[in-house]
């Protein structure tokens, strides 16, 4: 295919494989019937696919309104922003601020934040419950290690370092499924990006907050006096 020119749309590949259209078919948008000039790799708005056609055909398409989304390729000066703005008529904003002006955005990732913070809080009670039992169960060998010396401050260390190593395997082969699932979605046409940030900070937060949790059910090994313990466990 090509560029789209008057009277032509470019359309994403996804969309003419759904509806079955090819470069020179004909389609109707609205009021105007236009010719597939080509396709374009898979782009969506909200969520839907995307057609792409030339300035004058837009315009004629939204009632003669000019477009009102401008892209800035390089950030400039304030002043100069203002100069561009009075020139042209237009607004610049943030790109947080473009991002926010979406219809549906600022709802959709709240949502997707509240998701994540219970998925943290419950990392974190779960890790934490896990140990609890964890330690409850070595309580006999935990006793046996502070009778022969050891002292609490090894025994926390060793404990909180193993909570480390399992929590690390946990989040890495979360991770992984996670990645995999998700080229899935990619391949069967799901938009979905994912990169090294998208991973890192998720899973840092998880072992961080596993760690805390586990801090707390660990505390307990301070606690644990050898006597009364090896007594209750005859």
């Amino acid at each position: 295919g090509r560029a789209p020119g008057a009277g032509e749309v470019a359309v994403s590949a996804k969309l003419a494989a759904e509806h079955g259209l090819h470069p020179g078919d004909p389609v109707t948008l609205g009021p105007a019937r236009l010719t597939v000039s080509g396709l374009t790799p898979d782009r969506s708005w909200g969520h839907a696919p995307t057609v792409w056609t030339d300035e004058p055909t837009w315009e004629r398409l939204g009632g003669g309104a000019r477009p009102s989304v401008l892209l800035l390729v390089a950030p400039v000066a304030s002043a100069e922003t203002r100069a561009l703005d009075a020139s042209q008529h237009t607004k610049t904003v943030s790109l947080g601020a473009a991002k926010a002006g979406i219809d549906g955005y600022s709802a959709e990732q709240g949502s997707l934040t509240l998701i994540q913070g219970f998925l943290f809080a419950i990392s974190a009670l779960v890790a934490g419950a896990f140990f609890t039992v964890w330690t409850v169960q070595r309580k006999a060998d935990i006793a046996v290690l502070k009778a022969i010396g050891a002292s609490s401050g090894y025994l926390v260390r060793d404990a909180l370092g193993q909570a480390l190593v399992l929590l690390l395997l946990g989040g890495v082969l979360g991770a992984a499924a996670g990645a995999l699932g998700g080229a899935a979605l990619k391949a069967a046409g799901t938009p979905f990006t994912l990169d090294a940030a998208t991973v890192a900070v998720p899973l840092t937060a998880m072992v961080a907050l596993g760690l805390a949790g586990a801090a707390l059910a660990v505390r307990r090994i301070v606690a644990v006096d050898p006597l009364t313990a090896l007594g209750a466990a005859r």
